[in-house]
């Protein structure tokens, strides 16, 4: 699994269990990525729990490499800056592929 695999699946599924098979066939990437800020148990209240999650930065390093595939996603292709457009651009996220 490459660290884009590993974001993308905790994006999807919502978050990962410590002790889930993902966890424990990754356990180096996923030390990795929390190291550099990209997943946490860390929750709400300043505590830490047992689920992996993203983090804000992890969001943004996986929408910033994630391309779902379809040539068409204006999400994927980054013309969601476009003012001038009447177009809705909401064909992505990942989740609706």
């Amino acid at each position: 699994m490459t660290r884009t695999e590993l974001l993308e699946h905790t994006f999807l599924a919502g978050g990962f269990t410590t002790r889930s098979d993902v966890a424990r066939e990754n356990a180096e990437l996923i030390a990795e990525a929390a190291q550099l800020g990209l997943l946490t148990t860390q929750t709400p209240r300043d505590g830490f729990g047992a689920v992996w999650r993203m983090t804000p930065i992890g969001l943004s390093v996986l929408f910033d490499t994630f391309e779902c595939g379809d040539p068409d996603c204006s999400y994927c292709q980054g013309d969601l800056t476009n003012d001038d457009s009447d177009e809705s651009t909401d064909d992505c996220p990942p989740t609706t592929h």
